[in-house]
C-alpha cells in the first residue's frame, strides 16, 4: 500500500530575487511505503566514470558489484548521467534472490592530455558536424 505524505517547503529569498509570496511555496509530495511487505526491492546505485571515447564508441568496462567485478557493455552514444541496469547483481534479498544494480555513467574529461590525445581531439573538433546546442539556436531567455 502506497501512502503519500505532503510537505510544504518555503523557498528562501536569495539576493536579487523578488519577495516571495504565499503562492511561491512549493508542494512536495513524497511517497513512502507502509510496512516491509509492501516495500519495493531496494536498488543500489554505483557511479562509474567513463572516458569520452568510451561514451562515443561504446566499450566493455569493469563494474564493481557486491559479488565482485562484472563486465558491462556500454552502448555507443551514452550520455553523462545515463543509467544502465544489471539485473540480479545487487544486494542479497532476505527471501532469496538479488536486487538490481543501477550503474550511473559519468563521462569524465581528462584534465591533462598527451600530445597525441591533444592532436586527436583537435582533429575531431575541426571535423565534427555534431552540435548539441542546435535546439538553443534562436532561443531567448
Amino acid at each position: 500500500m502506497v501512502g503519500v505524505m505532503r510537505q510544504y517547503i518555503k523557498l528562501k529569498k536569495t539576493s536579487g530575487s523578488p519577495k516571495l509570496s504565499r503562492e511561491d511555496q512549493v508542494l512536495v509530495a513524497l511517497q513512502y511505503w507502509r510496512g516491509a511487505r509492501d516495500a519495493p526491492p531496494p536498488e543500489n546505485i554505483v557511479q562509474v566514470p567513463i572516458r569520452p571515447d568510451e561514451a562515443v564508441l561504446g566499450a566493455q568496462i569493469q563494474v564493481p558489484t557486491p559479488e565482485g567485478s562484472v563486465t558491462l557493455s556500454v552502448p555507443k552514444g551514452v550520455r553523462s548521467g545515463q543509467s544502465l541496469r544489471l539485473r540480479g547483481k545487487g544486494w542479497t534479498q532476505p527471501k532469496g534472490g538479488r536486487t538490481d544494480l543501477i550503474v550511473k555513467l559519468q563521462i569524465v574529461s581528462p584534465k591533462e592530455l598527451s600530445e597525441i590525445e591533444q592532436d586527436c581531439y583537435e582533429k575531431i573538433q575541426a571535423n565534427s558536424s555534431f552540435n548539441p546546442r542546435t535546439a538553443l539556436e534562436g532561443l531567448r531567455l
